[in-house]
């Protein structure tokens, strides 16, 4: 999610590795032709990418109740 939120014009599209925007600097046109080029993907890949972490949350979860003894 991080990762991709760099990405997501709809946000800051700040840099996930330095946290200052993607859209300045001597790189400005590259960082910025590679927001443009993601944008039709970006929303689909961040709604897997939740739901990826969704499953694994939950997979998770249950493994420790299992541990414990407790039903689900």
């Amino acid at each position: 999610m991080r990762f991709l939120s760099q990405f997501d014009k709809r946000g800051e599209c700040r840099s996930v590795e330095y946290g200052g925007p993607w859209l300045c600097g001597g790189y400005a046109d590259l960082n910025g032709a590679m927001v443009e080029a993601s944008t039709p993907y970006i929303a689909a890949l961040i709604e897997g990418a939740q739901q990826c972490q969704r499953d694994a949350d939950l997979a998770e979860a249950g493994r420790l109740l299992a541990k414990h003894g407790i039903q689900q």
